[in-house]
């Protein structure tokens, strides 16, 4: 799983650093793409877990 979150970050990074959006979604719809995208605001955006549910709810 760390091979695959470290892969999803590089990937949200090359995006954000071009200044483009990202579509984070599963292919399964099982709550994984909202369960990377608030491990990567607790990670990269220092975010409280708190915090970085809030934003990916309010998305």
């Amino acid at each position: 799983m760390t091979v695959l979150f470290d892969q999803f970050c590089d990937l949200v990074e090359r995006g954000r650093k071009a200044g483009k959006s990202v579509l984070v979604c599963s292919a399964k719809g099982r709550n994984r793409a909202p369960a990377f995208c608030a491990a990567y605001l607790i990670s990269k955006e220092k975010m409280s877990r708190q915090q970085a549910v809030a934003k990916v709810m309010e998305q």
